[in-house]
This record gives C-alpha cells, sequence and structure tokens, in this order.
C-alpha cells in the first residue's frame, strides 16, 4: 500500500503487514511489469526500492535554473538493472538506473 502520506505498507497474502518508509515521500509512483521494483518520487528525490529486499536507493534531480520543477505524475519502473522513466512539471523526461541516480533529463521539445 502506498499513499501520497508517510504511510506505507506491504501487506502478504496472509495479511501480515509490515511498515516501511521511502526518504523521496510519493508524489509519483510506479511499479515493475513483475511486481519487483517500486519507483517512488517526490520534489526532486527519486527512490528506486526492490520489492524483496525492501532496501531504496535515493537520487536526486538537479534543478533548473530559475524555474520551479518537481517529478509528477505516474512513473514507469523497469526490473534488474534496466532504466525507469518519468516526467517533471518543468516537461523533463527523466531516466533513472536501477541504483536510483538520475542518469538523464530531457526537455521535452
Amino acid at each position: 500500500m502506498i499513499s501520497t502520506h508517510n504511510l506505507r505498507a506491504r501487506i502478504s497474502p496472509k495479511g501480515d503487514v509490515k511498515l516501511f518508509q521511502i526518504a523521496s515521500g510519493c508524489v509519483a509512483t510506479g511499479v515493475s511489469p513483475d511486481e519487483g521494483t517500486l519507483l517512488t518520487a517526490g520534489g526532486l528525490l527519486s527512490t528506486v526500492t526492490p520489492v524483496a529486499a525492501m532496501k531504496p536507493a535515493t537520487g536526486k534531480l538537479g534543478r533548473l535554473h530559475g524555474a520551479s520543477e518537481t517529478l509528477i505524475g505516474s512513473l514507469s519502473a523497469t526490473t534488474g538493472a534496466g532504466a525507469s522513466y518519468g516526467g517533471t512539471t518543468a516537461y523533463r523526461v527523466t531516466r533513472f538506473g536501477a541504483d536510483g541516480k538520475v542518469v538523464k533529463a530531457t526537455p521535452v521539445k
């Protein structure tokens, strides 16, 4: 269960609940097709979390000069060493590595 507040829980098929925190917040979220990777973002911070280990890796998007910007919307998370993608309020497409770091942010033309 993911919410935009600091309320996050992993619920097993048996109903066991384990609470967890994500440093980036959850303004935007995405899950890989195999449900093995969770990508969340809040402000300029992004977090990639392998679901099995629940050990998040956090990255940060660089600021644009003179502009207010945040990561938004649904993020596309992929699996393994693949990349994840998201968008920003300043119309940049952002690519994240499996380590949570921002690989590239490209303006939409």
